[in-house]
């Protein structure tokens, strides 16, 4: 009998799906009712485009050419770096006369998380959907469904950097034939679009943007100064407004600002890359030490955005308010109110300057504190949800699993599934981590009920069976209610066992013996046809002997013998975890009492009985990419109980990850394959897990000294000089302070004349009398003629700077030295 299931309290609301509606209890889980499909509106008010930019520059020719594909109903490709002004185009592209045409208004679709990665393809569907058409309760669709209702809409549409998966893609063509779309995207991709490469500004644009800026107006005595600052600047919208806001912000001179970046070494062979670099570092340089500590916080927040509440909490609660417009002056900080955001093209170099005025872990654990603390205040996980998938990613054990609770309930009832999925990924794990079975069947109901509303009834089936024997087991009989009302709502179909017949089948070997004696014995199966189809024999559950023999008449007999039904059905495999998600490996891993084990567990089940259960693992540098070059490792799982395998594996046997990773962090990727007694495979990837070499010490080195003797550099035809009265040699020396042993110590140097940068030389240092602190090596300037190559005979400038690596690899890269080069020959005799 079926239990009887009173739902009251805890009530969070219900979604469907299908035939489906979704109550969310949040004691007990999710249970699912057969309900029609819900009327489903268009919302009263179109949506209106986002505020244009301030003071944007020209794009005459992009805005041309994006108001006439709008017009088109194009899907539109906008790429370029971070930097070059994309999201001001594309807002400013949104407010035109072509855009506010559009019938059903303009749609603005962002990531919630700076990474991109929080929402599925999936959940940018439901958004869209959603922006668009209103029900009671609310429905979630996919790509099938939601074209049903999105392909006869009109808007604009504006994807601002969320990641364009292969299935979004595919999917975006058919969802909005008569819609626009612009997708603004760092890179090109694939797919039938038009395409819209975004570059540097002409330089008569970007002086322009410089001095409106900077509140500079332009004349002779100054214009070459501004000239010389856009081409460091690389005419990059980013860089220039930020430069110009720091000239109008301070009391800096352009030449100031000029000798500033001229100062600045090159941070990458990307010129685009070097210029957003240099104009941070001089901006960065002009805060105070609270700004820098603010800006720092807000660049380690997952978020896209921040709030203000929040980076006050983050620093301890003091007061942000004057740092925050200062920031906002700056430009390092926008306002998108009532939260702040970081422009995506200084988020790299925000990041390197955060290592050094903010710990990122203890910034995240604060983070998950002041999430739950709040999770109950209107409107609060949704303006917060980047920040609670990060948080949830960053976290582990009690942490993760509460973070997953209240993330469960949104996540569900606003249709982002995809997301669903994963933290319902990360409590699983946290449960058996922590050993809570009521919260491992909780996990597991969940799983299952997310797969019965995406239509996957094998898998899903499997995990509410594994959560009813939890909860069975440990007495829950209200959440074995729920887990066991929501396997009756898959309704299986009976496996045919082998030796039997369905009574599908039977009936249509009736039919055919129906038939054929109508043909050859007439009236007889007049007599015959009715006894077939009688309610006595016609029941839902036949019990057939293993022959059936009919006989009409004497002269005619015929024997249908069933033969067994082949077990074709592969086995279903349910959820894949590692725990922990991060290891070591190393010869250091005892000696730092870190582990250097991991233990892989893997759901299964099929009615024939499980066989084997394979694991194929290797070890990568990248999470982003299937390396098939490195060597694969195989391994056989135990069985456990109700279904589960598991295999513990250690990184250091026969030092497989070292041979791989050679000392660098990682990543260990893994697959099982199931085989069932009849031959039958599935297959299915867990998540990587992070490898890091075992080291004790996580503190980089310290650079407590660098120097040059002499304190200047000379180069020039020294051929007819006195002995010893020029030379072109110079020590480069570096004192370091570090808990382990120093590794390796490097300088990079390179040759400056005004604001030309020679190319970057790389010499190593050695220990100075076996001084393991002290470092040191020569070097001559006239060596291969490097420093004439570079000041052609002038005076110049000397730049070096120190990288340190420790023996458990923590590396620092020392700032930048200048030292002033001299030209001087002696001529020739007479």
């Amino acid at each position: 009998m079926a239990d009887s299931i009173q739902i009251s309290g805890n009530v969070a609301g219900s979604v469907v799906i299908g035939d489906n509606n979704f109550v969310v209890n949040t004691n007990h889980g999710t249970i699912v009712y057969q309900q029609a499909a819900p009327q489903v509106q268009k919302r009263a008010l179109a949506p209106a485009p986002p505020r244009a930019p301030r003071g944007f520059v020209n794009r005459s020719a992009e805005l041309a050419r994006l108001e006439s594909w709008i017009s088109a109903h194009e899907i539109v490709l906008l790429h370029a770096p971070d930097g070059l002004g994309k999201t001001a185009l594309l807002k400013q592209a949104a407010n035109s006369a072509a855009a506010r045409a559009m019938p059903d208004g303009i749609i603005l679709l962002e990531s919630v998380d700076a990474s991109g990665q929080a929402l599925g393809p999936e959940d940018i569907i439901q958004r869209l959907f959603d922006a668009l058409f209103e029900s009671n309760p609310p429905l979630k669709v996919n790509a099938t469904t939601a074209r049903t209702y999105l392909s006869n809409t009109r808007p604009l549409v504006l994807f601002d950097e969320v990641p364009l998966t292969p299935a979004l893609q595919n999917a975006l063509p058919d969802l909005l034939p008569q819609g626009a779309l612009i997708l603004a995207a760092d890179l090109p991709a694939g797919g039938d679009f038009e395409h819209l490469a975004i570059k540097s500004l002409p330089r008569a644009e970007a002086l322009s943007l410089l001095s409106d800026r900077a509140a500079i107006t332009v004349n002779d005595a100054i214009r070459s100064t501004l000239d010389a600052l856009c081409a460091l600047l690389d005419d990059a919208p980013l860089a220039l407004t930020i430069t110009g806001n720091v000239l109008r912000e301070t009391t800096d001179s352009p030449d100031a600002a000029l000798s500033f970046l001229q100062s600045t070494p090159d941070s990458s062979p990307d010129r685009l890359r070097c210029a957003l670099d240099r104009a941070f570092a001089y901006a960065f340089s002009r805060l105070s030490a609270d700004e820098q500590k603010v800006l720092s916080a807000a660049a380690l927040t997952p978020s896209i955005s921040n709030s203000p509440d929040w980076l006050s909490y983050a620093l301890g609660g003091v007061p942000v308010n004057a740092a925050l417009e200062r920031l906002q002056a700056l430009g390092l900080l926008f306002a998108n109110s009532p939260r702040l955001r970081l422009p995506p093209g200084f988020r790299a170099p925000a990041l390197r300057e955060a290592d050094k005025q903010v710990e990122e872990r203890p910034l995240l654990e604060k983070l998950a504190e002041y999430l739950l603390a709040n999770q109950s205040q209107p409107g609060f996980i949704a303006a917060e949800l980047g920040n609670f998938a990060g948080a949830l990613r960053a976290s582990s054990g009690q942490t993760a699993l509460s973070l997953a609770r209240v993330l469960d309930p949104y996540l569900t009832l606003n249709g982002l599934w995809d997301l669903w999925g994963r933290a319902l990924d990360s409590a699983l794990e946290a449960a058996q981590m922590l050993g809570d079975r009521s919260a491992e069947a909780w996990s597991l109901h969940q799983m299952g009920t997310r797969l019965l509303g995406l239509g996957d009834k094998a898998r899903a089936a499997l995990l509410l069976r594994q959560a009813l024997q939890i909860r069975e087991a440990i007495g829950d009989a209200a959440g074995a209610a729920y887990s066991r009302h929501n396997l009756n709502a898959l309704k299986p179909v009976p496996l045919v066992k082998p030796g039997t017949i369905s009574f599908a089948r039977l009936f249509a070997v009736f039919a055919t013996i129906a038939a054929t004696l109508t043909l050859f014995v007439g009236g007889v199966a007049t007599q015959v046809i009715p006894a077939l189809l009688s309610p006595a024999e016609s029941s839902e559950t036949p019990t057939l002997t293993p022959t059936i023999t009919l006989t009409p008449s004497p002269s005619a007999t015929f024997t249908i013998t069933p033969t067994s039904t082949p077990d074709i059905v592969s086995p279903s495999l349910g959820k894949l975890y590692a725990t922990p998600r991060e290891s070591y490996y190393g010869e250091s891993v005892e000696r730092c009492q870190q582990t250097s084990t991991t233990t892989l567990f893997a759901y299964a089940a099929d009615p024939s009985g499980i066989r084997q259960m394979q694991v194929v693992y290797w070890y990568q540098f990248s999470d982003e990419f299937v390396d098939e070059r490195v060597p694969r490792y195989e391994a056989e799982m135990k069985a456990g109980e109700n279904g589960q395998y598991s295999l513990l594996l250690d990184h250091n046997e026969q030092n497989r990850a070292e041979n791989t990773l050679k000392g660098q962090d990682g990543w260990m990727f893994w697959r099982v394959t199931a085989t069932d007694a009849a031959g039958n495979q599935s297959t299915q990837e867990g998540s990587p897990v992070s490898l890091f070499q075992a080291r004790c010490d996580t503190s980089a080195p310290r650079i407590l000294r660098a120097y040059t003797l002499p304190g200047y550099g000379t180069y020039g035809d020294f051929s007819f000089c006195t002995a010893g009265s020029y030379s072109s040699y110079m020590e480069l020396h570096a004192i370091l302070q570090d808990e382990s042993l120093i590794k390796a110590v490097t300088v990079q140097y390179y040759y400056r004349i005004k604001s030309q940068n020679g190319p970057v030389f790389t010499l190593k240092l050695t220990p100075y009398k076996d001084d393991p602190t002290h470092y040191y090596n020569y070097l001559d300037h006239n060596s291969n003629n490097q420093a004439e190559k570079i000041l052609k005979n002038s005076d110049g400038q000397f730049i070096w700077r120190i990288t340190a690596i420790d023996e458990y690899g923590n590396m620092i890269e020392g700032p930048p030295y200048t030292v002033e080069m001299r030209y001087d020959y002696c001529p020739a005799p007479g």
